[in-house]
């Protein structure tokens, strides 16, 4: 069957510059997984680091570890009973929002467990080394010790992580 002319100069118009057109880029991922498998998270319920990133779209290789990290907990008074912390990093310029578990979209620099015992402050947690560059820590508190258990309270911080090392703001954990 013979293939049929363009009625007007319009339509030819749009035949050509679509046909002559390359495809855009596609996006490499939505999340990091699509990138690299995640490697093996620290605990149970801790975030599974991330071995490439997704920025924007694409891929990228994880920056190297140059800052050690420290963060101090608040537990809100109103809390009571908790034991356990789970926390993740992220180079993140903003907070997401907490459930229960880390988003699932989380490029996880850093992620572990800890023990606490007594009060609702906590100074100075040793967290480990991450890249250098704006950072979130999501933080999780539990009513079991090491992470495990119900969540009684959630929180996030965003700093700047600088070589040699870095001590996070102060970080609220609230019902």
């Amino acid at each position: 069957m013979p293939r049929q002319q363009p009625r007007n100069a319009f339509a030819l118009l749009l035949m050509t510059s679509v046909a002559g057109c390359p495809a855009g880029p596609a996006e490499e991922c939505q999340v990091p997984s699509d990138c690299a498998p995640p490697g093996d998270p620290p605990c149970v319920a801790c975030a599974a680091p991330s071995v490439e990133l997704c920025v924007a779209g694409a891929c990228e290789a994880r920056p190297s570890d140059e800052v050690d990290l420290s963060a101090t907990f608040l537990i809100a008074r109103a809390v009571d009973g908790v034991q356990g912390l789970l926390f993740a990093v992220a180079p993140d310029a903003a907070c997401a929002s907490l459930s229960d578990t880390f988003p699932g979209s989380l490029n996880v620099l850093l992620a572990g467990q800890r023990t606490l015992t007594g009060g609702d402050l906590h100074p100075d947690v040793g967290l480990g080394r991450v890249p250098p560059g704006a950072v979130a820590i999501y933080a999780l508190a539990t009513a079991e010790p090491a992470g495990e258990g119900g969540v009684l309270a959630r929180g996030c911080v965003t700093f700047d992580a600088v070589a040699p090392s870095t001590s996070a703001p102060p970080l609220d954990l609230l019902p």
